[in-house]
């Protein structure tokens, strides 16, 4: 009774911690923002695809539409406490399944101290209603079905059914799933008698579709970083292949779970838009996305997987592991060119090195096969997931991996830290000793902001959409956004719509209103400028009552030269009612 009841406690604890900030400030006006404007679109009856543009699935505004009618933002995040919860028990499950009790209470710290943070000065990124958060918990529930080499129809079958319905909410994501879960269910068979073809390109093709994947980025460091521990495990795996007639059962059973959720899950959509406007405007095909969004992925984890694939190319480990070592210090010391106060800095070190960990975890993972075939399962199913990093291999996109990925690491460290001498168990002991103090030094700007919060220390800001909290860095950011919404609200007939530019649809959201036009996200490139100014010309005719607009980051700003049509309509047609450092509600000149 008390195993099974561990992984339930360690999910009640941590959907506690997540559900006391459910009125924490807003995270961020681009991002989350988008997504709670077009939560309000499906709501309100709006198809996606053909009344908004977005890069989801039909799955996933089903199941935010239903929440926002049932409990609005309130209810959203509830929600997010629920899967954060469920992907911490799980990857409890997890993680004991793989190294014992220990190990899973150090995976489930790091897990929630490093990528479940709160940012005091704008909110908490577990509050942004991601698909991705969905993919992690789908990712991490899929590994627990086939650790250790349990590859029954049954299982498989429901890892399918998993993969399809994250296919249905986030294509990309669901689909490198199912690749991970197929080499899963192919490999660890080392005694294998018959003929292991079928198996072989099951293998083959799971790396090829990363290859494919990252083709548009051509020889750099994100293809090296992603594309590497995919070709690395198709060469590890080579002897642990299944027979024919086996791979072919579970090949079997895992495609008729995922065909089955996906054809009740989009066929609707595929025969409304067609096969070729289905494959380019939800699956992205030839739509240029990846080329558009792309991220740099940095030197650390370039180096990492470098590093990673030369030691498990000349099997020197203790030299390998002296090395990553002092690689990830160096990483972590690297955050201090960037910022001179000495949290700032850990941090941005911190975040650098969770990248690096990534490949190092994979490749470690892989190289352990060695002495535990059964962990092959598992090790490829998280190699194929985090090419869910591509194109955008930020903090934030690792963040909903951490699940898969953590426990990984964690068996890695500890063999790590035998590797240096240490004997088991107290190997097992220090491994875990240092992951907790890591995990408690992470978790310190978030434990106070928890305290603070949980005690009723953060002051209260009134929203249309309800009340907010926030503690005193991120106080003057919230009412900002609160006299926005606030303003809007009161300027805007009920049922009218909003004009919002170029990031800043959670403003609309927050006062009750939709947005105006199919976009809620003007990144320079997507939409093309052609279609904005063909969505200006027909604005122009009659413009929206309000409008919104936004000193929005990054790329994103320079959507003021990039559309310069909906500029001169916005710039030409409204007046500045409010304006704050963040913010501009505009109304109509009539």
């Amino acid at each position: 009774m008390r195993r099974r009841a561990a992984p339930v406690v360690a999910g009640l604890l941590v959907a506690a911690y997540v559900a006391t900030f459910r009125r924490y400030a807003i995270y961020d006006l681009a991002d989350e923002g988008l997504l709670l404007a077009q939560a309000a679109r499906a709501a309100a009856g709006e198809r996606p695809y053909l009344d908004f543009h977005t890069g989801y699935g039909p799955l996933y505004f089903a199941v935010q539409s239903r929440l926002l009618e049932a409990g609005g933002l309130d209810a959203l995040r509830g929600a997010l406490a629920v899967v954060h919860g469920v992907t911490a028990g799980l990857t409890f499950a997890l993680a004991r399944r793989l190294g014992g009790t220990a190990l899973a209470i150090a995976s489930v710290a790091l897990a929630v101290a490093f990528f479940l943070p709160v940012a005091p000065g704008s909110g908490a990124p577990f509050n942004v209603p991601y698909p991705a958060w969905y993919a992690g918990l789908g990712g991490v529930a899929m590994a627990l079905l086939v650790a250790r080499g349990a590859t029954g129809p049954a299982r498989l079958a429901l890892a399918g059914a998993i993969a399809g319905a994250v296919f249905a909410m986030k294509p990309n994501s669901g689909a490198l799933l199912l690749a991970g879960a197929a080499v899963a269910s192919v490999v660890g068979d080392a005694a294998a008698r018959e003929g292991r073809a079928l198996a072989g390109a099951t293998l083959l093709l799971a790396a090829l579709v990363v290859g494919l994947l990252v083709a548009p980025s051509g020889i750099s460091g994100i293809a090296l970083v992603l594309a590497g521990p995919p070709i690395a495990l198709a060469w590890r795996c080579r002897p642990l292949l299944a027979g024919n007639a086996t791979a072919a059962a579970r090949l079997g059973a895992l495609g008729g779970g995922f065909a089955t959720v996906v054809a009740l899950a989009l066929g609707p959509t595929i025969a409304t838009l067609g096969p070729s406007r289905f494959a380019r405007e939800v699956l992205l095909v030839g739509a240029g996305v990846a080329e558009l969004f792309i991220l740099p992925i940095g030197w650390p984890a370039v180096l990492a997987t470098l590093l990673g694939l030369v030691t498990l190319a000349s099997g020197r480990a203790r030299a390998g592991v002296v090395a990553g070592l002092t690689l990830l210090v160096l990483v972590v010391a690297s955050g201090a060119i960037d910022a001179p106060r000495a949290v700032a800095a850990l941090r941005i070190g911190a975040e650098r090195a969770a990248l690096a960990v990534v490949p190092l975890a994979l490749l470690g993972g892989i190289a352990l096969l060695a002495v535990d075939v059964q962990l092959a399962p598992v090790v490829a199913l998280a190699v194929l997931a985090a090419a869910q990093l591509y194109p955008r291999p930020d903090f934030d996109h690792l963040m909903p991996l951490a699940p898969l990925v953590v426990p990984v690491a964690m068996l890695v460290w500890r063999a790590t830290v035998a590797r240096l001498g240490v004997a088991e168990p107290r190997a097992m002991r220090v491994a875990v000793g240092l992951a907790l103090v890591l995990a408690a030094g992470r978790f310190l700007p978030s434990g106070s902001a928890l305290l603070a919060v949980a005690s009723g220390r953060a002051a209260a800001v009134a929203l249309p959409a309800g009340t907010l909290v926030a503690l005193p860095e991120g106080l003057e950011r919230l009412r900002a956004i609160g006299d926005a919404a606030s303003t809007l609200a009161a300027g805007t007939p009920a049922g009218e719509r909003v004009l919002a530019f170029p990031a800043c649809a959670a403003i609309p959201f927050l006062a009750g209103r939709l947005p105006a036009g199919p976009h809620d996200y003007f990144y320079p490139g997507r939409p093309t400028r052609g279609e904005i100014s063909a969505l200006a010309a027909h604005l122009a005719a009659v413009p929206p009552p309000a409008a919104v607009t936004c000193r929005a980051p990054g790329r994103l700003a320079e959507a003021w030269g990039e559309y310069p049509e909906l500029v001169a309509l916005i710039e030409g047609r409204y007046r500045i009612v409010l304006e704050n450092p963040l913010l501009s509600v505009r109304q109509r000149i009539d």
